[in-house]
């Protein structure tokens, strides 16, 4: 049963599942949890609630590119069974590229020390357990 009609709340949540550019398909599902206790007009959702989402876009890296993900959280379930509908707080919060990363190392030049390096572009992102984020409850009439 999906509960309507709540004000929105922002809930702030961490990942429970592990979810990685190179293995994951658009629709996996990944789960996460609340990290406090909030209150959604009349509804208490205590803190540890468990929550589902979906991936909505993977991509994995390839040459230069970096990997990508896009996640979509869906709802929280209450004890009971009861859900309630929820997306991101900000656009593109739940949306994770993999970081470009600088290997500094220095070049021996007669007379001088010169740091040179080189950039990895950054492969594939893994968005893991303990990433946190914030979702909203949403309005599913």
């Amino acid at each position: 049963m999906l509960l309507q009609g709540l004000i929105a709340v922002l809930i702030p949540v961490t990942m429970v599942s592990s979810v990685n550019s190179s293995t994951a398909k658009v629709g996996d599902a990944f789960a996460f949890r609340t990290t406090q206790t909030v209150r959604a007009g009349q509804v208490n959702i205590p803190s540890g609630t468990p929550g589902h989402g979906i991936v909505t876009a993977v991509s994995p890296a390839a040459g230069t590119h970096r990997g990508s993900l896009t996640l979509q959280p869906q709802y929280i379930e209450l004890a009971g069974g009861k859900r309630i509908a929820v997306a991101p707080a900000t656009p593109g919060s739940t949306s994770f590229v993999a970081h470009r990363h600088l290997f500094p190392f220095p070049v021996p030049v007669p007379g001088l020390i010169v740091v040179g390096g080189v950039v990895n572009p950054g492969g594939n992102v893994t968005i893991g357990p303990g990433t946190e984020f914030n979702v909203v409850t949403a309005d599913s009439k």
